[in-house]
């Protein structure tokens, strides 16, 4: 009986809707005294602010786990964090209505082909003097020195660098960095992970008994939320209605790339979280194994209020460290557009030119990660 969505006015968002009015006032507070906000969790918040564990559970913990990949430790998100996801107007993620709590429903896209736009990447760098792309090159180990960086491979041949940028996880860069500073391990090792599964499958039935699938919506996300542990969460994706050429192939009966005479299936993934806490919880066995496509495991970033308290103030002192420097989401918030901005900022570090100048959103907020995340001003200024 949780059931809500902000594409109408579902009754369980009608019974709350004195709640919701009530949020966007936290969010006004939150907003304002951001640097407060960031050291509480946001259920220690909500709970000062008498909040309902009805509204709290299916409302606010779903949504911020969904959009911010914060999955079962979405309690744990720092207030300031969850306030900023809406009201920034540079990295916010929603906009606050204050009867249905989302207003709009995201535009997404995906690349058609992303091994595509990977290997037109490779060649452009390729092309370039002094620069190659080695794949399935695997680092054991980096040496930093005084002048150069010596970054060995798991075949025992070694390459000299000037500077080396780390483009990966805070515990792989600790596992291959030889002799991590001090600050080194407090800030990187403050990160906290967890392993998760996603499935991607076929399964229809398996997804109208667990979720509100009405297609007539054409929805993109789902949350289902434990009834004994109504704080964790499973969370589905419909790809068939975001994936460009999936959507291609649902609503175009003569699209290229379907078999001849196959009518359109959905394609769906399910992710499954914190495989060492809440496995004994998971529904993933009652997916029918025949409709399932790919199993994928992974590594996920807990945003817990101490990374946001511990890991994001340090990263300014870490970054250029012995010729070192951090480029992944987890310097400041596990999203895509995060790690993209990491690399950019840390490419223009060593030398690079920002690549969209003209674009003057993009630009201002390459422009706030890059004083955040380096202390840093842009060179122009």
């Amino acid at each position: 009986d949780g059931h809500w969505n902000n594409s109408e006015d579902s009754p369980r968002l009608q019974e709350m809707r004195g709640q919701s009015r009530r949020f966007g006032i936290l969010l006004w507070i939150m907003h304002l005294l951001a640097p407060v906000f960031v050291f509480f969790p946001i259920w220690l918040v909500m709970r000062l602010a008498l909040f309902s564990s009805r509204y709290y559970n299916i409302v606010i913990l779903p949504l911020v786990a969904l959009f911010m990949g914060t999955g079962n430790r979405t309690a744990s998100v720092s207030a300031t964090i969850v306030g900023q996801s809406f009201t920034n107007p540079l990295a916010g993620l929603f906009k606050f209505d204050r009867d249905r709590v989302v207003a709009n429903q995201p535009e997404m896209f995906a690349f058609p082909c992303l091994h595509a736009v990977y290997e037109a990447a490779a060649e452009r760098i390729n092309a370039a003097p002094n620069t190659t792309v080695h794949l399935s090159r695997a680092v054991k180990r980096v040496f930093r020195y005084k002048d150069h960086v010596i970054v060995t491979d798991l075949e025992g041949r070694a390459v000299r660098f000037d500077e080396v940028i780390m483009c990966c996880s805070p515990e792989v860069s600790l596992r291959l960095i030889h002799e991590p500073t001090v600050l080194e391990r407090i800030a990187l090792g403050n990160v906290k992970f967890y392993d998760d599964v996603t499935v991607t499958h076929q399964d229809a039935d398996y997804m109208r008994q667990l979720y509100d699938v009405d297609e007539s919506r054409e929805d993109q996300y789902y949350i289902y939320s434990y009834e004994k542990r109504p704080e964790w969460i499973e969370m589905s994706f419909q790809l068939s209605n975001y994936q460009a050429q999936l959507k291609q192939l649902k609503h175009n009966p003569a699209a290229e790339g379907r078999p001849a005479g196959r009518p359109p299936q959905d394609i769906w993934q399910s992710i499954f979280l914190d495989h060492s806490t809440a496995s004994e919880t998971w529904t993933m066995s009652r997916i029918n194994p025949s409709k399932i496509l790919a199993v994928k495991w992974w590594r996920q970033m807990a945003h817990r209020w101490q990374h946001f308290a511990i890991t994001v103030p340090l990263m300014p002192l870490v970054q250029g460290t012995r010729r070192t420097r951090y480029a992944s989401s987890c310097v400041m918030v596990n999203m895509h557009e995060v790690a993209v901005l990491a690399g950019l900022a840390a490419a223009y570090q060593v030398g690079a030119d920002y690549p969209f100048p003209s674009n003057d959103k993009a630009r201002r907020g390459f422009y706030l990660f890059l004083a955040l995340s380096h202390a840093s001003l842009p060179r122009d200024r």
